[in-house]
C-alpha cells in the first residue's frame, strides 16, 4: 500500500521516463488494462468498488504490473501483511526496511483481496455511500481514510483515470453492456499455475472461442493460434491460458521438473516460452514428451536430451525405445509381432483384435477425439485406463474400429442434479468429473445456459 514512498517516481516511470531499467519484458499501461479490466469490472459488480479506481490503484501501486511486488508476489495494491494475514508473504523495503507484504498465487487473488480489504475495514465504510460513478470522490476518500499519506494521491489516481479513459469501465457495469452475456458467467482462474514471463495474457471464459477472444482483444484469429502454439481446430476451454502477444524465447527461471501427466505444451504455456524453443533447448524432437521427474532447461540449451521413454508411432505401430544412456547413442526399434484378427467375445464386452493408436494434439479433448474416431468416450476411457477424463498432448490413445456386430453398448448409471444459484455447467462438470459437452449431450441442451432449479441428468462415475 502506498504510504510515504515517492509517488512521483511511479507516475513518471509509468508515462515519461525511459531508463536502462525498462526492458522488453515490461508491460505497458494499455497492456495492463487489457489484462485486468475484466477482473476490475467483475469486482465492481460484486463489491461496488468503481472499476476505474481499482485499475488506477493497480497501475499506480504496481508500476503497471512491473514492480517486484507484482511480478514475484502478485501483489498489485501494495497491501501489507498486518496481524491477521496468514497467507503468503514477500519482504520489501517501504516506510521501513524489510517490511512484510501480502503475496498471492495469482493477480486475480490480489484483486479480490483488495476488494475485501476495503469492504471489511471500517475506516473505508463511508466510501460505499458515494455514488458508484463518483471516481473523484473515491480518490479523495481513499486519501482521507489513510490508504496513502501523499497529499497528491487523489490527483494521481484521477489523472490516470482521465488520461487512460478508465471511467468507461464504470459505465459499462453501471448502465449495462449491450452483450448481456458479458457478466453472466463468473471469471475463471487459470487452469495452470502461471510463472510470469512478461507476456500479456487472458484466461478464457465459458463459451469463448479463438475468434471471440481475438475480436475482444482487437486481434486476428491467426495470432491467437500462433502465439499459443494451437492447431487450427483447437477448442478453447474455460480457464485456458491464452497469450495475446508472442511468448518469449526463454523462461524467467532456469529449469523445470516435469510433473506426472504434464505435457511440453502445458509447460510452454505455464512459463510463457515458445514451444519450438522449449524443444530446441532440450534437444528434443517436436511432439515428444518427457518422463515425470526429468529436469528440463528453460533458458540455456542442455548438453544431452532428457529421458523421453517409449514413443508409439501410430502409422507404423512400432515402439521406439530411446535410451539416452546407450554408449553408442543408438535408437532400438522394436516391432511388435503381427497378430491375426481374433473373434470378438460379446459375453464380456472385450475386443481382442489389433489396436490402433491416436496421438493427442494440442487443445484436443476426449469428447472431440471420440467423435473424430467414431467411438464412445467410455470406450476410450476403458481402453486407456484414463482417470478423471485427463489426457495430455502427445499421449497415444489406443482404440479399435467398432461395428454394431462386435460391440455391446455399456450400461450407464445416471443420477439427477438440481441446479443451484450461481452454478454453471462448468462448475457442475467439475463436481462429477465429466465434461460440459457430455452434460449438454445427456440433457439435449442448446447452449451453456441453465436455470436455477432445473434437473440435470449426470452419468454416475463415482
Amino acid at each position: 500500500m502506498m504510504k510515504t514512498r515517492p509517488i512521483y517516481f511511479f507516475l513518471f516511470g509509468l508515462f515519461f521516463v525511459q531508463t536502462s531499467s525498462l526492458n522488453a519484458s515490461q508491460i505497458s499501461n494499455q497492456e495492463y488494462i487489457n489484462l485486468y479490466k475484466d477482473i476490475a469490472m467483475q469486482e465492481m459488480k460484486s463489491h461496488k468498488i468503481p472499476a476505474s479506481i481499482t485499475l488506477a490503484q493497480g497501475l499506480l501501486e504496481s508500476g503497471s504490473g512491473n514492480s517486484r511486488l507484482a511480478v514475484q508476489g502478485n501483489n498489485h495494491f501494495g497491501i501489507k501483511c498486518k496481524k491477521n494475514w496468514t497467507g503468503l508473504t514477500i519482504i520489501e523495503d517501504d516506510d521501513e526496511k524489510g517490511e512484510c507484504f501480502r503475496a498471492y498465487s495469482s493477480a486475480f487473488d490480489s484483486y479480490e483481496d483488495h476488494s475485501q480489504f476495503l469492504k471489511s475495514n471500517p475506516r473505508y465504510e463511508f466510501l460505499f455511500d458515494l455514488h458508484i460513478l463518483d471516481y473523484k470522490g473515491w480518490a479523495e476518500g481513499l486519501r482521507k481514510a489513510g490508504y496513502a499519506t501523499n497529499q497528491k494521491y487523489p490527483q494521481l489516481l484521477i489523472g490516470l483515470i482521465e488520461r487512460l479513459q478508465l471511467a468507461q469501465y464504470d459505465t459499462i457495469v453501471f448502465y449495462g453492456k449491450k452483450d448481456e452475456d458479458y457478466f453472466k458467467q463468473p471469471l475463471f482462474k487459470a487452469n495452470i499455475q502461471i510463472v510470469d514471463n512478461g507476456v500479456p495474457l487472458t484466461v478464457a471464459r465459458p463459451g469463448q472461442t479463438v475468434h471471440s477472444i481475438a475480436k475482444e482483444n482487437n486481434m486476428r484469429d491467426w495470432q491467437i493460434y500462433k502465439y499459443n502454439d494451437l492447431p487450427k481446430d483447437a477448442r478453447i476451454d474455460p480457464g485456458m491460458v491464452i497469450y495475446l502477444k508472442p511468448k518469449r524465447n526463454k523462461a524467467s527461471i532456469p529449469s523445470h521438473t516435469v510433473e506426472p501427466g504434464e505435457s511440453m505444451w502445458e509447460i510452454s504455456q505455464k512459463y510463457g516460452i515458445k514451444l519450438k524453443k522449449l524443444y530446441k533447448k532440450n534437444r528434443m524432437e517436436p511432439g515428444t514428451e518427457v518422463k515425470p521427474g526429468e529436469v528440463i532447461n528453460m533458458r540455456r540449451k542442455r548438453k544431452e536430451m532428457p529421458d523421453t521413454g517409449s514413443i508409439i508411432i501410430p502409422q507404423k505401430e512400432e515402439i521406439i525405445d530411446i535410451k539416452p544412456t546407450n554408449p553408442n547413442n543408438k535408437i532400438e526399434v522394436v516391432t511388435p509381432p503381427q497378430q491375426t484378427e481374433q473373434p470378438v467375445s460379446n459375453s464380456n464386452n472385450s475386443i481382442k483384435d489389433n489396436a490402433l493408436y491416436y496421438t493427442v494434439n494440442v487443445g484436443e479433448t476426449l469428447y472431440g477425439i471420440a467423435k473424430k474416431l467414431n467411438v464412445s468416450i467410455d470406450s476410450l476411457i476403458t481402453w486407456n485406463n484414463i482417470i478423471n477424463n485427463t489426457i495430455s498432448v502427445g499421449q497415444n490413445l489406443k482404440y479399435y474400429i467398432q461395428t454394431p456386430s462386435t460391440l455391446t453398448p455399456p450400461q450407464k448409471n445416471f443420477i439427477s442434479h438440481t441446479v443451484s444459484a450461481g452454478e454453471t455447467l462448468y462448475s457442475i462438470s467439475r463436481i462429477y468429473g465429466v465434461t460440459v459437452d457430455e452434460i449438454i449431450q445427456w440433457n439435449n441442451l442448446e447452449g451453456n445456459d441453465i436455470k436455477v432449479g432445473r434437473l440435470l441428468k449426470i452419468e454416475d462415475r463415482r
